[in-house]
């Protein structure tokens, strides 16, 4: 039988897995990512994008909870990649809008399907039944957060 944990114990264990974890993803990667051609925090806002559609700066700042200077560089940068394109409405020229381009939603698909190519072989190791209850457990502890504030910590 297992031994019980605290949550503090469990969150010390946790944390040191997943950052085996991603060492081995991001070792193994051949993506645009692992090339050091985009960057974490620009894969995160061009999924942002490309799940919303077309959005608004300031809306994209709250939802990445991040400074809408710190957005602009991030947004900057994938223009220049051709991933993003930015461009104001003529109805209302205080808004500023950022859409991803063709080549922006081909790199997140390339992305996404290294990835789960790469979970899928991590989740091998383990049985069917196992898979399901871990994916019960996730998905429970995902409901039961909250996303940080634009204001608050991470």
């Amino acid at each position: 039988m297992k031994k019980k944990l605290s949550a503090e114990e469990l969150a010390e264990q946790t944390e040191n897995i997943f950052s085996r974890f991603a060492g081995q993803m991001f070792s193994a990667d051949r993506n645009y990512l692992a090339r050091g051609i985009i960057n974490l925090p620009q894969v995160m806002v061009l999924r942002q994008v490309a799940g919303s559609g077309p959005s608004p700066m300031q809306s994209l700042a709250r939802a990445l909870a991040i400074k809408a200077s710190t957005l602009t560089g991030i947004v900057d940068r994938l223009i220049t990649l051709g991933l993003l394109k930015r461009h104001t409405p003529p109805s209302d020229r205080r808004k500023v809008i950022a859409e991803t381009t063709p080549k922006g939603r081909r790199i997140l698909e390339h992305i996404s399907a290294e990835r789960k190519r790469r979970f899928a072989g991590m989740f091998r190791t383990i049985s069917p039944s196992e898979r399901g209850a871990y994916l019960a457990i996730i998905e429970k502890i995902a409901a039961g957060t909250t996303p940080p504030s634009a204001h608050g910590s991470p």
